[in-house]
């Protein structure tokens, strides 16, 4: 669920069932992942994060403390990276999908 910037309080939870966060002190931030590709993308970022724990029962899930960094950067970051969210959309990234200037 995305809120509008103004809407986020240190009680909103926000994001998609595949990848959230929250607030979890002042100037801190816990984002979950259950999505693999998206966690990898987000440790190439170099953030100042710390790895809080792990699912080891069941599918994929990653969480880790963000300092630094609020809400409204999570929504910001997660619409610029989030692949799932732009195949459906369309952008199947071939060039068939793209509109051609033929001669």
């Amino acid at each position: 669920m995305n809120l509008p910037n103004e809407d986020l309080n240190q009680h909103s939870t926000v994001g998609k069932d595949y990848c959230c966060a929250w607030q979890h002190g002042p100037g801190e931030i816990v984002i979950q992942f259950k999505d693999a590709a998206l966690c990898r993308k987000f440790l190439k970022g170099k953030f100042n994060c710390s790895g809080w724990s792990v699912g080891v029962a069941g599918g994929y899930l990653r969480t880790y403390i963000v300092k630094g960094k609020r809400l409204a950067w999570f929504l910001r970051w997660l619409d610029r990276n989030d692949q799932l969210q732009k195949v459906s959309k369309g952008y199947r990234g071939n060039a068939a999908n793209f509109p051609c200037k033929a001669a």
